[in-house]
């Protein structure tokens, strides 16, 4: 079914005819998102959502190893490079978790030791990233091995060769934690590298001031394993997918940064949730359960949007979907694991299916009272 083919009743004045109004589409959403949705985890300045593996809600949690940071996807489970060195070291899980330090720890930005450049008692300011080298010398020193121009090992190249630097700039893409350094960039080892890229794809030479300042401003930062950015998607449909999330917390509250980012990539072509024709999934790219469950619940979650924005009535139409009319689950929680689908087009009498539809708007029933209420049950 696309676009042309949906029909809206025109009687009804509150209802925007198709092809809607994106602009009046994208302030409905701007208007309902909640602004204080998850403020310890969600920057909506930057859309980048850093999800906390000490909330309940969040579906991440850290690497059982000790000392590790990197993000895994459950509880107590090890990270790959975790994994393999405890298949190496004869440990119990009990043990390698707790005293079988593995021999490198992979360390969040801002927790890693200085590099360890040193001249007369001055430390580079820079991070270790390599081998105890930061980045900067660790590239420099490699070029000058690879060139013949030093003999010397890293660690006696440090030691006798390298300036230790100053504290670096910030990078100048949005809540990147990377580091500028030198005069001539203002970008991170990891942005310099992509905006070559760019620069190469597209041609460019000369000047870079002003499209460097274009262009870093819509790049999403050096994502680690807790994040997801909305940044990639255009304006309308990044107010789609996070008033769907918004919503998902009231309905599901269990989010999963790792689903929500293995599925900003496949909506990067995307104009629009709302005016996205039925498609199969698979045409959004790699996606695993976890991560199809997030989207079902997004485009769900959307759409039923779009019809209130139009002014359609979800009892209206001939299939409910009940967590939308909110209907709590016969589960403990409440909390609908699975979204439900109601067809009442079974129900032949028309007045019997107003009825129905009247006595939910009325009364709002929990689902143990709804469900002996149905006719075919």
């Amino acid at each position: 079914m696309s676009l042309q083919t949906v029909a809206s009743p025109a009687a009804d004045p509150a209802v925007v005819p198709l092809p809607f109004d994106r602009p009046r589409w994208q302030a409905w959403l701007d208007e309902n998102i909640d602004p204080l949705w998850r403020p310890d985890e969600w920057v909506g300045e930057h859309w980048l959502f850093t999800g906390d593996p000490d909330e309940s809600t969040t579906a991440i949690w850290r690497c059982n190893s000790a000392g590790c940071h990197v993000a895994v996807r459950a509880s107590r489970h090890l990270c790959r490079s975790c994994y393999e060195q405890f298949v190496e070291s004869g440990l119990s899980r009990e043990e390698f978790a707790t005293v079988g330090r593995r021999a490198t720890v992979r360390a969040l930005p801002g927790s890693r030791p200085p590099c360890s450049a040193e001249r007369e008692g001055v430390r580079c300011a820079l991070e270790a990233a390599s081998r105890g080298s930061c980045m900067p010398h660790y590239v420099k020193w490699r070029y000058q091995y690879k060139s013949g121009h030093t003999q010397l090992d890293l660690a006696d190249w440090l030691a006798t060769v390298a300036h230790p630097l100053p504290p670096g700039r910030p990078c100048l893409v949005g809540a990147c934690d990377g580091t500028a350094h030198g005069r001539r960039t203002e970008l991170c080892t990891y942005h310099r590298e992509r905006w070559r890229l760019h620069r190469k794809a597209l041609g460019m030479k000369g000047p870079t001031g002003e499209d460097l300042a274009v262009w870093a401003a819509v790049q999403s930062p050096h994502l680690n394993g807790f994040q997801f950015t909305l940044l990639p998607l255009n304006p309308l449909l990044r107010r789609e997918v996070l008033y769907a999330l918004v919503q998902r917390d009231t309905q599901r509250p269990t989010l999963s940064p790792v689903a929500v980012r293995l599925l900003v990539p496949g909506l990067e072509g995307v104009d629009s949730i709302a005016a996205l024709p039925p498609k199969q999934l698979a045409d959004l790219g790699y996606i695993d359960r976890n991560c199809e469950a997030h989207w079902n619940d997004v485009l769900r979650l959307v759409r039923a949007a779009f019809d209130r924005f139009r002014g359609i009535d979800p009892l209206d139409k001939p299939v409910w979907e009940l967590a939308d009319l909110g209907l709590r689950s016969r589960t403990r929680s409440g909390v609908r694991t699975v979204p439900r689908q109601l067809d009442t087009s079974v129900i032949r009498q028309d007045w019997l299916r107003r009825l129905l539809a009247d006595w939910v708007k009325e009364t709002t029933p929990e689902n143990t009272d709804f469900r002996p209420r149905w006719p075919w049950q």
